[in-house]
């Protein structure tokens, strides 16, 4: 019994420079229960205090890690609401000012159309005509670069590829769409603006 009060007198001291509340409180239970066994009751109340003492402080360190933790597991589910508070804000924008863009080129369309019908000068047609499908085709690319930079994890070169590609095949449709637009605003446009006045003029005829 002596050997092990000296055993753990010396593991008490060990303890108490390695300041470790765990290994304190271990070696306080044991001491106890030792001056206890040999009848020494005032050292064994004093071990006894200790090992309350250290009890209770690693119950309260407990708590406050469990406190921490729960704050910390808030603090976490608050970012993650605001980032998708945000993600959906962001996305409500981008869809208002996709619609947005939609409507102003349609509207260039329509522009364009009436320019048609009527006695516009076909310099002004093609030139709003460029512009027209130059801005439905970059359009179409920024609807395509959210894929393009998935597709392509963000990589500069790929994302460079990719719509070097993209507006080689645009490219040549958009000229083929021009001309074509053109060509039926100057060309089959008035045709069909002719034959209408000529059949209204007729029928006033007739009346």
């Amino acid at each position: 019994m002596k050997i092990k009060k000296n055993t753990l007198l010396l593991a008490n001291r060990l303890a108490d420079s390695a300041d470790d509340l765990y290994f304190r409180r271990d070696v306080a239970q044991q001491l106890d229960s030792v001056f206890v066994a040999v009848h020494d009751y005032k050292n064994a109340e004093h071990y006894l205090s200790l090992f309350n003492l250290y009890r209770d402080s690693l119950e309260s360190l407990a708590k406050q890690k469990d406190l921490l933790n729960i704050e910390i597991g808030n603090a976490n589910k608050r970012l993650l609401q605001e980032k998708e508070a945000e993600l959906t804000a962001t996305r409500k924008r981008n869809n208002l000012e996709y619609l947005g863009i939609t409507a102003a080129i349609a509207t260039v369309f329509i522009i364009l159309v009436l320019f048609g019908v009527f006695k516009i000068s076909p310099a002004v047609i093609r030139a709003l005509g460029f512009f027209a499908f130059i801005f439905l085709f970059e359009f179409i690319v920024l609807l395509l670069d959210e894929q393009i930079h998935e597709f392509t994890h963000g990589e500069p070169w790929k994302i460079l590829g990719v719509k070097i590609i993209i507006i080689s095949l645009l490219l040549p449709f958009h000229h083929w769409l021009e001309e074509k637009m053109h060509h039926y605003l100057t060309h089959k446009v008035p045709k069909i603006r002719n034959r209408s006045l000529e059949k209204l003029r007729q029928t006033d005829e007739r009346n």
